[in-house]
């Protein structure tokens, strides 16, 4: 027990004294209350108030949003004075990561023209990888791998061209089998029937089919479903004798003879079975040229005739060649006597044509002469096919570039790829487009369509603001407004139309036939198509001649029509997924833009329906004038560079049609934001997270028209310009903003921000 009692007396002597227990468990219950008031406040912070800050919902995260917004601040200068120069705060950046080469110092470089490219890329990838989209229609499926087929057969000729293969033959032999293909020697019984079956194939340049500029508003004019006849058309037949000149003299003539190597003629004379050979094509060349040698050595043959097919036959009494055989053969029916002609250089291809039919077109086992000289004009005829140093050899024809009606080939082996793309894209316009939705477009144009009605409304109640205007004034301009008619992506041609169109080519189509078999199909669809117009036959809308895969838009005034192909509706200026405020400041402003044409120095003497008068009364009309002599001083004090000025009087319609969008545009954007229930628009991450959505409406706005171009270039290209230079046009529309000075706050008299401004509504 003893030894107990001492535990227990050591045990009490080791505890402190009562009062300091109590310290000690009052300081440590203090600090674990306080580091769990700390801990929360932490917590609070890290949860709620740091991801408001930093990763809240007012920053846009989506893929497209990350893109557009990666792609936006490339382009921006952010530290740039958007009050001083607008074009530097928004497009600064893209001035700096993009470089001259050998080829841009020449043209210089935008972000328009890579809107273009990225289209192209998209067209290519279809055309250059077999299976890249596919139709389970067998009929379609066809008309894909001729498309498909004709850019390949064009990549391989000129891939061995350019590596020294002799590829004449290659050329020449599938083409003369074209386009003489289901015609038989021992039944031809005439010239004209001979002529005719070419011209079917546009395969003559002596008498071919070309639509007028006014033809082709004949197919503008029609309803887009290809219903209407086109009684006012014509048929009309041009000369590019050789492809070369519609030009006949002896000066025009002889240097054609004289580029016809003795080489490749003597191929042409051994395909045409000429026992003459070279000798016997000249000879009938001769005789030809002997009926020019009346006319000036240097002019053009005579007047453009006009008039019926009946007439024009009674032009030459007593001649031997048919206008109307020619006629029968070439559109397989007999064409009405009252039906219109026009016809270039007349009197000497009513001779030559003449001289022609006073012979056989055959003799027993060979082309006679004169026929010879029509199939090698024939051949000939496609020389704008060739690359550039063969085409050397055989004309001298100037490239006039590549569009919707004419395809010509390539001058260099670095470009020729982008040729044969487009004369795929060209050739089967509408089964390329037909590929190109089933790829690319994974929804349709519904949101275009209510971006249009909202840019209409918008327009509407900037008119009813307006002082300036009558009531009379303010009723007219807005019945027009609501009139506008609209055609957006496309007019699609249904797979039984495309089919039936195409129904001749696939007939003819031969699969692994060379690149001038696909040249002959080329010309067949392009005569074909105006074939049909020129008879009031057709099948075709405007879809053939506004090609959908473009980046482009257009008001066709005549009609009160905007039209706004698919190649415009896609990054970076339209994505149906963007912010509102992107959607509104780039395809937005294009629209208004069209919609402003209606309104511009040619558009607003146009009524509702597109004809000419005016709709609105004589005050409105002055202060309209007055409204735009100011836009023609505002651009014109507007330096293209040192000592020239842009002229505002030829940039005018344009410069009414950006004014008038933007405004437009921006109270769209601000009815969207204003609508009940509506909340404010996520932000685009990084940099532009600090604009709101009113700046990059304006930001986006500038970026397709970012650029830049040499100063010694810009002075050239811009001379006498119809459209402001993109930087100019960014600079000029703003400074007549009063929306842009307000959003960005800029100080009155600031460069962007000038004491006078041009209004219209």
């Amino acid at each position: 027990m003893a030894a107990s009692h001492a535990v227990e007396e050591e045990t009490l002597q080791l505890q402190p004294p009562p009062s300091k227990l109590n310290r000690l468990l009052a300081f440590c219950l203090m600090f674990f209350v306080l580091t769990t008031v700390l801990l929360a406040v932490v917590i609070f912070l890290l949860f709620v108030y740091l991801p408001a800050r930093d990763c809240g919902p007012d920053v846009c995260t989506t893929r497209e949003c990350i893109e557009v917004g990666a792609f936006i601040t490339q382009n921006v200068n952010l530290t740039a004075d958007p009050c001083e120069d607008f074009f530097e705060y928004a497009c600064g950046g893209y001035a700096d990561r993009n470089r001259y080469n050998s080829q841009s110092i020449k043209t210089g470089i935008g972000a328009y023209v890579d809107m273009i490219k990225s289209l192209q890329s998209k067209i290519f990838e279809l055309l250059y990888i077999d299976g890249m989209v596919s139709t389970d229609d067998p009929e379609m499926a066809v008309l894909y791998n001729i498309s498909r087929s004709m850019f390949h057969s064009c990549m391989s000729w000129h891939d061995a061209f350019w590596t020294g293969s002799s590829v004449l033959s290659s050329f020449v032999d599938p083409l003369f089998e074209f386009a003489t293909d289901g015609i038989r020697t021992n039944q031809l019984s005439s010239v004209e029937q001979l002529l005719g079956q070419l011209m079917k194939r546009g395969a003559t340049g002596l008498v071919k089919l070309a639509l007028t500029d006014s033809e082709y508003s004949v197919i503008l004019s029609a309803e887009s479903d290809g219903s209407s006849e086109f009684n006012d058309t014509k048929i009309s037949i041009k000369t590019d004798l050789f492809g070369f000149t519609s030009r006949w003299t002896r000066e025009d003539l002889q240097p054609v003879l004289d580029a016809l190597t003795v080489n490749i003629t003597l191929n042409f004379a051994k395909i045409l079975r000429l026992k003459g050979g070279v000798d016997k094509l000249i000879r009938t060349q001769n005789q030809l040229f002997d009926l020019t040698k009346q006319l000036p050595a240097d002019a053009a043959i005579d007047e453009l005739y006009n008039g019926t097919l009946e007439s024009l036959q009674q032009l030459k009494p007593g001649a031997t060649f048919n206008w109307s055989r020619l006629l029968f053969y070439a559109f397989d029916r007999q064409i009405p006597p009252d039906h219109g002609v026009s016809v270039q250089n007349v009197s000497i291809l009513y001779r030559v044509l003449d001289n022609l039919a006073k012979t056989a077109t055959f003799g027993v086992d060979e082309y006679r002469p004169e026929c010879a000289f029509l199939l090698l004009d024939s051949v000939l005829s496609f020389a704008k096919f060739f690359p550039e140093p063969l085409r050397g050899q055989v004309t001298k024809l100037k490239q006039t570039g590549i569009n919707v009606q004419e395809v010509q080939s390539t001058t260099d082996e670095a470009t020729y790829p982008k040729f044969c793309m487009l004369f795929a894209m060209t050739s089967m316009q509408p089964v390329v487009v037909d590929m190109f939705t089933r790829a690319f477009i994974k929804q349709g144009f519904s949101d275009i369509h209510r971006i249009i009605e909202d840019v209409k409304q918008a327009m509407e109640q900037n008119v009813d603001d307006e002082t300036w205007i009558s009531e009379k004034g303010k009723l007219s301009i807005k019945s027009k407004i609501r009139s506008v008619k609209q055609s957006v992506g496309y007019d699609p041609m249904s797979p039984e139309s495309i089919k039936a169109y195409f129904s001749t080519v696939r007939k003819l189509y031969k699969k692994d036939r060379g690149f001038g078999h696909f040249v002959g199909l080329y010309q067949l669809i392009e005569t074909s198509k105006q074939a049909q117009v020129m008879t009031a036959n057709s099948t075709v809308s405007y879809f053939f001649v506004t090609n959908p895969l473009q980046v482009n838009a257009f008001n066709f005034m005549e009609r009160n029509t905007i039209i706004f192909p698919m190649g415009i509706l896609g990054p970076y200026l339209y994505d149906p997924k963007y912010p509102v405020y992107l959607r509104y400041g780039g395809i937005g402003t294009v629209i208004g833009h069209e919609i402003g044409h209606s309104f511009d120095d040619a558009g607003h003497i146009l009524t509702d329906s597109g004809s000419e008068g005016h709709f609105w009364d004589n005050s409105t009309e002055a202060g309209f004038l007055n409204r735009t002599g100011c836009l023609v001083d505002s651009f014109s004090a507007m330096e293209l560079g040192k000592g020239t000025r842009l002229d505002g009087n030829a940039t005018l319609g344009n410069n009414i049609a950006d004014v008038l969008g933007i405004s437009s545009a921006y109270r769209a954007l601000q009815n969207q934001l204003k609508r009940p229930g509506s909340t404010e628009p996520k932000r685009l991450p990084g940099a532009l997270k600090s604009l709101t959505p009113e700046m990059m409406f304006f930001v986006q706005f500038a970026q397709i028209w970012c650029e830049k171009v040499p100063p010694e270039v810009y002075v050239t290209r811009y001379k006498q310009p119809t459209h402001s230079p993109p930087k100019l046009r960014i600079l000029g529309s703003l400074k007549n903003s009063e929306e842009f000075a307000r959003v960005f706050s800029c100080k009155a008299g600031s460069g962007m921000n000038p004491a006078s401004k041009c209004r219209l509504w």
